[in-house]
């Protein structure tokens, strides 16, 4: 018996598709006294294994696949190829393809224990408890990582979340510089276009006084030319008469 692994996938309605468990253990005949770990689609056997008499129990009517993975078991070790080769697709209203009724799978789970009990020796009792134990600590090892590493990304985000809060005050205090600076430099530019506006109102004053000026000297010079006029034509006809 050959097999490899398998991938449960949870799909939405948007058909994305979401990772939830990979079933890719080592091959270990007591642990699989004691749980099925080998999905279905995930092994590959000989058909000469029927010859020595394996068959789907048909009085067991749920994990009758895992009692037959324990009487392949019983003949030989089985190889284990650690790749992922094949997928369970779960819809988003179920759990899983198979395992939709708790009650169901427990009285099953209790069916091939049972069957199963009375090839169970110390040797065997004491592999799976060893077995557990050994992923009890490993399960504590793990969650106490988890535990340190959540602790180490907390203070990474505090100190994060500090840092950008400093820079927030340091932004918000450029800020009010920034506006401080903007409104005086508005007032003076204010002040300027006042004086401006005053000095244009002051040069127009004086280019209206400087034209009323050229406009009495030309209106003088005018008045000034006729007398001139006037004064030579008398003398002129004064010279004649004489």
């Amino acid at each position: 018996v050959a097999y490899a692994g398998v991938e449960c996938i949870r799909l939405d309605s948007n058909g994305n598709s979401e990772r939830l468990q990979i079933f890719n253990e080592p091959f270990d005949r007591f642990r699989l006294l004691s749980e099925n770990y080998i999905p279905m689609h995930a092994a590959l056997f000989r058909h000469q294994v029927l010859q020595s008499g394996c068959r789907f129990d048909e009085n067991i009517m749920l994990h009758e696949d895992w009692d037959f993975w324990i009487q392949l078991s019983q003949l030989a070790d089985f190889v284990h190829l650690d790749k992922v080769s094949a997928a369970y697709r779960i819809s988003k209203s179920d759990r899983s393809g198979i395992w939709y009724d708790d009650k169901r799978t427990h009285q099953a789970v209790l069916k091939v224990l049972e069957k199963w009990w009375p090839h169970w020796d110390a040797e065997k009792l004491q592999h799976n408890l060893w077995d557990m134990r050994n992923k009890l600590i490993k399960m504590r090892e793990n969650m106490d990582k988890l535990h340190k590493d959540a602790r180490a990304e907390r203070e990474a985000l505090k100190s994060a979340l500090d840092e950008s809060q400093s820079y927030a005050n340091s932004l918000r205090e450029e800020i009010a510089k920034v506006h401080k600076y903007s409104n005086s430099l508005a007032e003076d530019i204010l002040k300027i276009l006042q004086e401006i506006s005053a000095q244009i109102l002051t040069i127009r004053g004086q280019t209206d006084r400087l034209a009323w000026i050229s406009r009495a000297v030309q209106s003088v010079r005018r008045r000034s030319e006729n007398t001139l006029n006037k004064l030579r034509r008398v003398l002129l006809k004064n010279g004649n008469d004489n």
